[in-house]
């Protein structure tokens, strides 16, 4: 999940967007019409990266659940099905009755994200950017900063129920902890990532510092 939240982080950035070219104010036409292609294309494969991740952290959950609850010969059958069918049927072997149900929060998200996941390691023909030039409008339209926003906060729940539920009610996971109780601070991230930033702006903290700094506020009585 940490590297779920640095590749999303990433695609709101400017250094990590531009490059070498981030800071400079006296980009010739050309330098500036490159500087928003390239940035626009590390936006796009920072959130497919984001993506990949938190599709492998959430299985990762739910296989340390199973993995804890399960004899092997049991997890073996189990481990067969899909990630969305580990979390809802597949948890249900492991406790005394389904930890998530189809329709609810957060597994309706959680199957868009096993989806695109699969579109993506399994792509069909027309799914896909563009061989030449800046990716495809129809495409880039599946990477959405609040969807991948919504993807990290469900993969999120879905971890810190099944971590604490594998190991015990004190168990810290920091990265599922962390996109959790701050949640609010990646979709104001999420919202401001929506437009590229120019390129001679002031680098703004990451969004792991702007989770820890959020993270790190004392809760109100």
């Amino acid at each position: 999940m940490s590297q779920a939240i640095e590749a999303f982080g990433g695609s709101g950035d400017g250094p990590t967007l531009y490059g070498h070219l981030y800071g400079k104010s006296d980009l010739d036409p050309t330098e500036s019409a490159l500087a928003v292609i390239e940035g626009d294309r590390r936006r796009i494969v920072g959130r497919l990266q984001a993506v990949l991740f938190a599709a492998l952290a959430t299985e990762s959950y739910a296989n340390e659940f199973l993995a804890a609850h399960l004899g092997r010969k049991d997890f073996e059958v189990v481990d067969r099905m899909s990630p969305v069918n580990k979390l809802v049927v597949g948890t249900g072997f492991g406790s005394e009755k389904a930890i998530f149900q189809r329709g609810r929060a957060p597994i309706p998200k959680l199957e868009r994200l096993f989806k695109l996941r699969d579109r993506l390691v399994h792509p069909k023909p027309g799914f896909g950017p563009d061989a030449i030039g800046e990716p495809l409008e129809e495409f880039k339209a599946h990477f959405a900063a609040q969807d991948i926003a919504d993807f990290l906060v469900s993969a999120a729940a879905a971890g810190y129920v099944l971590l604490k539920r594998a190991y015990g009610p004190d168990h810290l996971d920091i990265w599922t902890d962390l996109l959790w109780f701050s949640k609010e601070t990646i979709f104001e991230f999420a919202a401001e990532a929506e437009s590229l930033p120019p390129v001679d702006s002031k680098p703004p903290p990451t969004l792991l510092a702007r989770l820890i700094e959020d993270r790190s506020k004392p809760v109100e009585a």
